[in-house]
């Protein structure tokens, strides 16, 4: 709920307050959100959904994170900002959003580490960072999550990052496991935003293609396979849902298994197919002027 730089648009708000409320009523106990997402509108959502199951969930039950883009603006009045919308009292987590080098990230989580100190914020995550950046700063600050894409669509330096979390005991944390949805179709062209992304041009389309094709034939849905690889590669798993339906079906999903050399083939056809790029990115990186004002 939220759209940000042309991403999730025209998403009903219907749909998302049912898939919301099942899914927090069937087990699901982490929320993630950012500022960014929709400027603050996701927040908000996320507040009035809240508002209406505290008397079937407790706030105590869940564990609510959201992210903040450093920069000139002191990271105190951010936080506020976001308990301000979340109507909370205290936030399980706060995640850098992306790092930006034009500011003294030092003094930045020195800042945050205050938050944590007095109980508004429970630890700090770092979300887009590659573990060569983060290292700087785990062991200094009580940062303990650790958040990127995982999915067969984008697995560079995923082995390094597993590795790199369990050295530091950091708690992995994958999101856009179906990859803004594309591992849940066999379909190659896009109208909307995801038509830019890497793995739908040349020369990556072709390695993606023969993924997907090989997804499709795990014996589980499209999608549930994609889930259950991402699911392994994890400690804790970000999975958006849009209707009810998907709700339901990205539950069942976490129910289900892959076979040990169904496993190792996508392993395979994920790894050809993130050495046909170089970037730093599955989502492209934030424009340095918003890193900046921010």
């Amino acid at each position: 709920m939220g759209p940000s730089h042309g991403f999730w648009e025209g998403r009903s708000k219907s749909d998302l307050t049912k898939a919301f409320h099942y899914l927090l009523r069937h087990g699901a106990a982490c929320i993630d959100t950012a500022q960014a997402y929709g400027n603050g509108a996701s927040e908000q959502f996320i507040a009035a959904q809240l508002k209406f199951l505290s008397r079937e969930i407790p706030r105590e039950r869940l564990f609510i994170s959201t992210k903040i883009m450093p920069g000139p603006t002191d990271p105190e009045k951010l936080v506020l900002k976001s308990l301000r919308r979340l109507h909370l009292d205290w936030i399980d987590a706060v995640y850098l959003h992306w790092p930006n080098y034009y500011i003294d990230q030092f003094q930045y989580l020195e800042k945050l580490t205050r938050l944590v100190d007095c109980g508004i914020i429970k630890t700090i995550g770092l979300s887009n960072y590659t573990s060569q950046e983060a290292i700087d700063f785990v062991g200094r600050f009580p940062i303990s999550l650790f958040q990127r894409p995982i999915s067969l669509a984008w697995s560079k330096d995923l082995e390094a990052d597993r590795a790199f979390c369990s050295r530091y005991n950091l708690t992995l944390v994958g999101y856009s496991p179906l990859a803004m949805g594309l591992l849940a179709s066999q379909r190659l062209d896009y109208e909307d935003s995801r038509k830019d992304l890497y793995c739908l041009q040349e020369p990556s389309r072709q390695a993606f293609k023969a993924l997907l094709k090989a997804l499709g034939s795990m014996g589980l849905e499209q999608s549930a396979a994609a889930l259950c690889w991402a699911a392994r590669k994890a400690d804790m798993l970000v999975v958006g849902s849009t209707s009810l339906e998907q709700a339901k079906a990205n539950l069942c999903s976490m129910q289900a298994s892959l076979e040990p050399e169904e496993m190792k083939a996508l392993d395979e056809l994920s790894r050809k197919l993130s050495v046909t790029t170089s970037r730093q990115s599955f989502l492209h990186e934030p424009p340095c002027a918003i890193l900046r004002t921010c």
